[in-house]
């Protein structure tokens, strides 16, 4: 079984709006793992940018399993 997250990078899009008053789409990043217990470490949302002295990071987005019968309920 694969678990599948969609990283989100909001940041640029919001910087681009307050500094260029433009929308910018933001950027994706697409982690395919398999469920171990290192899934945790491989989801950690990656620094991508600063907004003073904090640091800002990405958001997880969409999160689907493959090979789950539904129909076991």
């Amino acid at each position: 079984m694969k678990l599948q997250v969609v990283m989100l990078d909001r940041f640029r899009t919001e910087m681009a709006i307050v500094h260029e008053n433009s929308c910018v789409p933001y950027g994706r990043r697409l982690v395919t793992i398999e469920l171990t217990d290192e899934q945790c470490t491989a989801l950690v949302p990656r620094v991508v940018g600063q907004s003073g002295i904090h640091d800002r990071h990405e958001e997880i987005g969409e999160v689907w399993i493959e090979g789950v019968d539904h129909a076991q309920g």
